[in-house]
């Protein structure tokens, strides 16, 4: 009779270190966010050009808030407002934003390859 010492059960596995979203998306929505703020602060010095400055500011404040969300696990719940914000990318040309132009429209060809659709909690 040989006496055994109880092992511990074995400890769960961590989480993957590429648990976040892909570079094909990651990447254009941060190169955009740039390109967005560095031209609203460019369209601040105008007096009548300070319409123009809102939007941008503030698109390119969302697309560094999502580029951030994008680098967590739970990335994949994020697509329906990442669709949203690559329309609102394409639109930007009408600023002159020819950066966030190309960025959305990759964001866009790209998201429903990369990003699986997940079910609804809500419904």
């Amino acid at each position: 009779m040989t006496d055994t010492p109880d092992t511990p059960p074995p400890a769960p596995a961590p989480a993957p270190a590429g648990a976040s979203a892909p570079n094909i998306i990651r990447i254009p929505i941060l190169i955009s966010g740039i390109c967005n703020a560095l031209l609203a602060f460019a369209w601040v010095w105008g007096c009548i050009t300070i319409i123009l400055t809102i939007p941008l500011a503030v698109l390119a404040v969302f697309e560094f808030i999502y580029f951030v969300k994008l680098g967590q696990p739970d990335f994949a719940r994020h697509k329906p407002k990442l669709k949203l914000i690559s329309i609102l990318e394409i639109c930007s040309i009408l600023v002159g934003s020819v950066g966030a132009l190309i960025c959305g429209i990759i964001i866009l060809l790209n998201l429903d390859k990369e990003i699986p659709d997940t079910p609804d909690a809500g419904a």
